[in-house]
Formats: structure tokens, C-alpha cells, sequence
């Protein structure tokens, strides 16, 4: 980990990164495009008590204060994924996809994201979510349905092997 993940730990303001990198990086504006509006996740930060809502509206991707009425995503990021998803390049949509997929696997409590599918699939599938994979080339879509498969095995109680 890199001494800017270290140096972080109790200094940045998680949400002003996520609400920059959702609105301005180019490769997530591009993902989120085949969102619907309406497609909203709740959103949790290390040491923030806060509970967010990113949320598709008018064709943007919007974090925001607040808790979201009916989420079809559940996320909880530390201060380390932010940093390793939020430095990826702005126009590479399958490296930020790989990293979020690290960040769900990953055995390090300081990297780890933890992540839950609260939708009913279908509705998920009628949000847009699976056009995401789509745009982020042949290997990320693999490697999420393979670790859906298990999360769903699971009945939501783990995302990795």
C-alpha cells in the first residue's frame, strides 16, 4: 500500500473523492451511463457515520447526503479502496472494474469492500447494472458472474472464494 493510502487514514473526506471521481472521471461517467434513472446504491465510508445515496438522475451519477429510499446496491469503502479504485486511469472503465473487483475479494481488512446485492436480480438487470459489464471488456464480466455465483451460493454472506 502506498504511503498516500497511509496518509489518508484520518484526513480525506472519503465522500468529496467519490462525488468528484462519479461526476468527473471519464471512464465512470461512461459506465454509468447505461444506468437508469432512478439506479441508486447506499453508500458508507471508514470512520464517516454518514450514510450516502449515489443515485442516477437527468443522465448523471449524483452522490449525495442522505439515505436512499430503495437501494439495489449496498457498499462500505475504506479509506484505501477509495484511493486504489478513485486512482485508476480516466478512461479505462475495465481497470476501475477490476479494482472495485479486488477491493470486494480482497482478504485485507484495510482494503476490502464490502458489498450487497439488495435488489431482487431482475430489478437490477432493469436498472442497467449488467450493461456495465458490457462496456468493461471480455475479462471483468467473467470474473463478476463467477463471484455472483458464489455471493448468490452464499445467500449474501460472502463475495469471494
Amino acid at each position: 500500500m502506498t504511503s498516500k493510502f497511509l496518509s489518508c487514514q484520518s484526513k480525506c473526506n472519503l465522500y468529496e473523492i467519490m462525488r468528484r471521481f462519479y461526476a468527473e472521471n471519464l471512464a465512470a461517467v461512461k459506465a454509468a451511463s447505461s444506468l437508469a434513472d432512478g439506479a441508486s446504491s447506499r453508500v458508507e465510508f471508514e470512520g464517516d457515520n454518514q450514510v450516502y445515496t449515489l443515485i442516477r438522475e437527468s443522465g448523471k451519477s449524483i452522490l449525495k447526503q442522505g439515505t436512499p429510499e430503495s437501494p439495489e446496491l449496498y457498499f462500505r469503502f475504506t479509506h484505501a479502496a477509495v484511493h486504489y479504485i478513485t486512482d485508476s486511469p480516466p478512461e479505462e472503465i475495465g481497470t476501475i472494474a477490476k479494482r472495485l473487483i479486488d477491493c470486494l475479494k480482497s482478504t485485507d481488512p484495510s482494503l476490502k469492500v464490502d458489498f450487497k446485492v439488495i435488489a431482487p436480480l431482475g430489478v437490477f438487470h432493469q436498472k442497467g447494472y449488467f450493461k456495465i459489464l458490457k462496456l468493461a471488456g471480455v475479462e471483468v464480466p467473467k470474473i463478476f458472474v463467477k463471484h455472483l455465483w458464489i455471493y448468490m451460493k452464499s445467500k449474501g454472506r460472502r463475495w469471494k472464494e
